[in-house]
């Protein structure tokens, strides 16, 4: 025996002379990745370290923390950021070497 719900919703769908459909749903298809999509993964492989870098240099209060910032955002900036976030790296990168030095 059906549910309440669906055998209502078929007695009503049979009063209205129409049949119930098989699904039309698609199945995702198995393309390859295009060039260009692989080079923007390419581009986003540093924004790991580049998010440690940041979660870092808030909490950053002796001169081996500022050291670790600074070298999270080279290792970001060498496995590719996209321009804003390597523009906005490079200036935390910056800052962090300033206050190494005040430190």
């Amino acid at each position: 025996m059906l549910p309440w719900g669906l055998s209502f919703w078929q007695s009503n769908r049979s009063r209205q002379g129409s049949s119930l459909r098989p699904s039309t749903r698609t199945k995702p298809s198995k393309t390859k990745p295009s060039k260009t999509n692989k080079q923007d993964e390419a581009k986003q492989d540093g924004t790991a370290d580049f998010e440690k870098a940041t979660e870092l240099k808030i909490n950053a209060r002796r001169p081996i923390d500022f050291d670790q910032v600074v070298q999270l955002c080279e290792s970001a900036i060498k496995k590719g950021l996209d321009p804003a976030t390597e523009s906005f790296c490079r200036r935390l990168m910056l800052d962090s070497l300033l206050e190494y030095a005040v430190v």
